[in-house]
């Protein structure tokens, strides 16, 4: 009877040490490798409660001296929305946010506050942190204050025919579009509404708590373009056109004896943080995408000289 009594006694410690374990995971897993997304999720309201605030991986440039230059990261800030049917006073509230951001349209706002049935209109987004916590500060009734992130391209038109995009695809996802977006896309995705419900997960995919298959794929990317040479290339690649009239120009520096790409760009190229307008054509990488006729360099230099 001891004996069995012990056996169990071992097999409840055993049970416990494993629960406490899983626990320990993934406290871990949300103070320190989940904590960022956590308390962007804390500052949220209750609009799109269900859905967690935007992540992505970073696609990173390499200085000369080595240090890691984001060419593709993310940005934070703010959306205004107003809930029509608990705004008490829409030319009062109207009032309090252009104060903050001038870019509303008063007739718009008024057209949004003025449907009663519907529970919920953006009014504007990707506000500013001093805009977006000023209106929070005066907690007006029916106006909520999200945290949001948004994908952003610090070089603007350097390099964004290699680095690509993110945009919606066929559905409501985000996805890469063109460039190092699209190929690493995988890589570069995260896995949406992870741990969602701390307790609820606990105890119903224990399997999956400290280690998600998805995650281990999960990554940034760097590459050897440096920022400094990238910039210049594109600067100097924008006189060449203007002086030609050229109808496409483009440039490759590397290193011939490695192969490692320093810097590489084409003209016309867009500015991927606002594509309004810009033809599609200009989106994919003439360089590594086109297909040419075969022949050597000698032939285009000959016909020039002539």
């Amino acid at each position: 009877m001891r004996n069995a009594f012990r056996r169990r006694l071992r097999v409840i410690g055993i049970v416990l040490g494993l629960f406490a374990l899983i626990l320990v995971g993934k406290l871990y897993v949300v103070q320190v490798m989940e904590g960022e997304e956590y308390a962007l999720r804390a500052d949220r309201q209750y609009v799109h409660e269900s859905h967690a605030p935007y992540d992505r991986g970073k696609i990173y440039f390499t200085r000369k001296d080595g240090t890691p230059f984001a060419a593709a990261g993310l940005a934070s800030g703010f959306l205004i929305a107003i809930n029509p049917s608990r705004l008490e006073n829409p030319e009062a509230a109207y009032a309090a946010i252009a104060k903050e951001i001038p870019d509303v349209e008063k007739e718009t706002f008024m057209t949004q506050a003025a449907k009663k049935d519907d529970p919920y209109e953006e009014v504007a987004r990707r506000v500013s942190q001093e805009a977006g916590k000023a209106i929070a500060d005066q907690d007006i009734p029916g106006v909520v204050v999200v945290r949001e992130r948004w994908r952003t391209y610090p070089l603007e038109d350097a390099g964004a025919q290699s680095v690509g995009f993110v945009s919606f695809g066929t559905g409501d996802t985000l996805l890469g579009q063109y460039g190092l977006e699209r190929y690493y896309n995988d890589i570069l995705e995260r896995s949406p509404g992870l741990f969602k419900n701390f307790f609820a997960e606990l105890f119903s995919n224990v399997g999956d708590i400290v280690i998600d298959a998805r995650s281990v794929r999960e990554g940034d990317v760097k590459t050897s373009v440096e920022p400094v040479v990238e910039d210049k290339l594109n600067e100097v690649l924008k006189a060449v056109q203007v002086k030609y009239s050229s109808s496409q120009v483009g440039g490759i520096i590397m290193i011939p004896a490695t192969g490692e790409i320093i810097a590489l760009d084409a003209i016309p190229t867009f500015d991927p943080n606002d594509r309004t307008g810009v033809p599609t054509e200009y989106f994919g990488n003439p360089l590594a995408e086109n297909v040419y006729e075969f022949g050597s360099i000698m032939k285009p230099l000959t016909m020039t000289a002539g």
